[in-house]
């Protein structure tokens, strides 16, 4: 058990594009300096944050929750007019090491699978990747608020009973309360859908937390959030019409001020203390080795001894042996291989290799890609490739600068396109070049050289 009065569940940071202003890193230490000792972060539809929250929260001795507020429909394949509208918000945090491989699962799938405007997932998905998951109903935008809402109670208990079927006592209803300085219909919509969920929770004996709907971390930054509404939309903060929350109330709340919001249901401020203490920590590790084993052969202590002898019989073989530039060159290569640790990476990379070449696999060139407009660090400025001298300092791996630059070479055996932006920028590229265009609803890659006038450009892939 925590001295912990509550917990802050349902936060955006700027992960949420668009749509939360704040970083990890604001939250966590606004959270810190209210005397808060865990918090979570809920971005919609992605994890993409919660490595640099994690990160900030061990800095500064926070417990992080890992969580995503989800978009749920019916069907996340169905891709059609109308598919739009049935998209709900839910609220999904890890609760073990499970939870939060399947909360990466789901993310991952939403975007891979379900992407329709929003990155979406289904009950029958989230059913299949449940396991160590704590759900709650989430804001007014969740499905079972917008039934109680349209007065479609019986069909709201259905919902509820689903997921309490899957998630026992591990699935809560969610109850917001929030103040808007220009849309009192919205305000007492809240105030009605929070006491129809308590009642609601009372009914069906589903335990109901209070949460703060956190799109930006301090009260005075509701200005500059209203503007980044307004960026997102294309629109301007002088249209009356334009996209705005109407409220300067989405911030990171002290606890005294939401205490004194639920003086009348303490239960609701308890109840997520009763979350983060089912929450276990150290779910993303650190520093951990993720590639494969590698077992080296018999004669050699460790990796790096067999990747030196891989090398010489390279070079032997080769006829590079009795080289002295050669081997220079191989003493440096492999001083940064051992002094970055990626011995294992080039030992495995390796095996993979040599077994396609033996089992008569077709094995790709691997090159990268570097065109003219890439930039360099010099000692002096950053520079483009194209202009780099012979003589120059680059930046290298250890963070100094070298003299490095003995040859410059241009020459390309490829045909190559240059593409002009609507902002003026002009990107030269391979016809072979990836690029992330819309087609119809969808986004998609194609080759450079399939590119039309009409299509928008969001990405290009680099090589």
């Amino acid at each position: 058990m925590t001295d912990e009065k509550l917990v802050h569940l349902h936060n955006h940071s700027y992960y949420s594009l668009l749509d939360g202003l704040s970083s990890p890193e604001d939250l966590v230490k606004t959270a810190k300096n209210m005397g808060y000792k865990s918090l979570a972060l809920t971005d919609h539809g992605t994890c993409a944050g919660l490595f640099k929250f994690v990160s900030v929260c061990k800095d500064n001795g926070i417990k992080p929750i890992l969580g995503m507020e989800a978009y749920i429909c019916p069907d996340h394949t169905f891709k059609d007019n109308g598919a739009r509208e049935l998209t709900r918000h839910l609220l999904l945090l890890a609760k073990n090491e499970a939870g939060y491989k399947n909360l990466i699962k789901l993310s991952t799938i939403s975007y891979v699978n379900g992407f329709y405007y929003k990155p979406r997932i289904d009950f029958n998905l989230l059913e299949k990747h449940s396991s160590g998951l704590i759900v709650s109903s989430a804001c007014c935008a969740g499905e079972i608020p917008n039934l109680l809402f349209e007065e479609k109670e019986q069909e709201a208990e259905a919902v509820a009973n689903k997921y309490k079927e899957v998630f026992k006592d591990d699935f809560y209803i969610e109850i917001m309360l929030h103040k808007y300085y220009m849309d009192a219909e919205q305000e007492a919509k809240e105030k009605k859908l929070a006491s129809l969920l308590y009642k609601f929770s009372k009914k069906l004996g589903i335990k109901a937390i209070c949460t703060q709907d956190t799109h930006y971390a301090r009260k005075e930054e509701w200005e500059a959030h209203d503007t980044l509404l307004s960026i997102g939309t294309v629109d301007t903060v002088k249209n009356p019409k334009r996209r705005t929350m109407k409220s300067k109330d989405f911030y990171l709340k002290p606890y005294e001020e939401m205490a004194e919001l639920y003086k009348k249901v303490p239960e609701l401020l308890l109840n997520t203390v009763e979350i983060s203490e089912k929450i276990e920590s150290n779910l993303m590790a650190f520093g951990q080795d993720l590639l494969p084993n590698f077992k080296v052969p018999e004669g050699f202590n460790n990796e790096e001894e067999y990747l030196k002898a891989l090398v010489t019989t390279g070079m032997k073989e080769k006829g590079l042996i009795g080289k002295p530039e050669y081997r220079e060159r191989i003493k440096y290569e492999m001083g940064v291989i051992t002094k970055c640790k990626y011995t294992k990476y080039f030992v495995v990379l390796w095996d993979i290799i040599n077994f396609a070449h033996g089992a008569g696999i077709r094995i790709g060139a691997g090159r990268g890609c570097f065109l003219p407009e890439n930039m360099v660090d010099c000692i002096d400025s950053r520079k483009t490739i194209s202009k780099v001298n012979i003589g120059d300092e680059v930046l290298s791996y250890d963070g100094k600068y070298h003299d490095v630059i003995d040859v410059l070479s241009y020459d390309i055996d490829e045909d190559i396109i240059e593409i002009e932006m609507e902002d003026g920028r002009k990107i030269t590229c391979t016809l072979d070049h990836e690029i992330h265009v819309q087609r119809g609803l969808e986004l998609v890659w194609i080759k450079a050289a399939e590119l039309t006038e009409d299509d928008e450009i969001y990405d290009i892939r680099e090589g």
